[in-house]
């Protein structure tokens, strides 16, 4: 009895630490971008492109497989203890430190910031999501020290390839928007085909004056933007598909053929909900307008996405795991 309460309070212990990382790195992002911060240092903040590259989300999952591995991990026999002053102590300097840094990336003089805003408004396929995508790097830099703040070392040190492997998700999360750009000229104009042909089939008037990337029904028409192409939940996707993939591996045989070809279908999968998405949008704009550009575009997408990889992963993967060969049986 006694070792079930140690163990149950270790197992919330993790998750009230992870809540804390996310909290205090939350904290720090807010104050880096806070208003006083500008007013005091006399210093803008670079936010030159107007692309939401921030990669909380992902950063929030990736605390919440940690806490869920460590869980199994660290915690059948043995409570997790709480870092020593040792180590804490060096860790609130480090943050401090990291802080002060991340606001003077952040907070460039006005002769770098000019720069920086040309050279945006100068490549803003390309150069201007770089700037966002590396700003937004620069303020999850305080993340490292607060988890040696609230994580002792050897659980850190265990978990190294699992913190090595979400930080490497991380980079390539927070640069997506680089890639994204890219990606937008290339999937961009075969998605405004398909979902042109789709509302084609329905009867309605679609207005005659549309450019390339502009999606219409009826007296309703939409822009096709860089977050349309769902880029950033396809990079999601891959990358959870592949944690999970990974995890299995631990526990059981994969037949990793069967795992790529999984994964390739996901990524059709999603190509094909998103033009449905997006034609639903058009279509719901059609009559309401407000709706559809607001509540609607928001939260439908994070709604569709989340319903479909729970559902696919659970479907999926048990298909992906190889059969025991029946003579090693017993």
């Amino acid at each position: 009895m006694k070792r079930f309460r140690s163990l149950r309070f270790g197992l919330s212990s993790v998750w009230v630490r992870c809540a804390l990382v996310f909290a205090g790195v939350w904290a720090g992002t807010a104050f880096i971008r806070a208003s006083f911060v500008e007013n005091a240092l006399q210093l803008s903040l670079v936010e030159p492109t107007g692309i939401n590259a921030s990669p909380f989300l992902i950063f929030g999952m990736l605390l919440c497989i940690y806490a869920w591995s460590l869980n199994r991990d660290d915690l059948k026999r043995k409570t997790l203890q709480w870092p020593s002053f040792d180590q804490a102590f060096p860790a609130l300097l480090f943050w401090a430190l990291t802080l002060i840094v991340a606001v003077w990336v952040s907070h460039p003089a006005q002769a770098i910031f000019a720069r920086m805003q040309l050279y945006a408004l100068i490549h803003p396929e390309a150069g201007a999501p770089f700037i966002a995508g590396l700003i937004s790097l620069v303020e999850l830099l305080p993340a490292i020290p607060i988890l040696l703040f609230f994580f002792p070392l050897p659980a850190l040190i265990r978990s190294r390839g699992r913190l090595i492997g979400g930080s490497i998700l991380l980079v390539l999360y927070g640069m997506g928007p680089v890639i994204e750009a890219s990606y937008y000229r290339l999937v961009g104009p075969p998605l405004v085909t398909v979902v042109r042909g789709l509302l084609f089939l329905i009867p309605g008037t679609i207005p005659p004056n549309l450019n390339r990337w502009e999606i219409g029904y009826g007296s309703f028409k939409v822009t096709l933007g860089y977050a349309c192409t769902d880029f950033s939940a396809l990079m999601l996707f891959i990358g959870l598909f592949g944690l999970v993939w990974w995890q299995m591996t631990k526990k059981r045989r994969i037949d990793h053929a069967k795992a790529m070809i999984a994964l390739a279908c996901g990524i059709i999968a999603l190509w094909i909900l998103n033009v449905l998405r997006i034609t639903l949008i058009v279509l719901i704009g059609s009559v309401y307008p407000a709706f559809a550009l607001t509540l609607f575009h928001s939260a439908v997408g994070i709604v569709i996405f989340l319903c479909f990889f729970l559902a696919y992963v659970k479907v999926v993967l048990p298909m992906v795991v190889a059969m025991k060969n029946k003579g090693r049986r017993k």
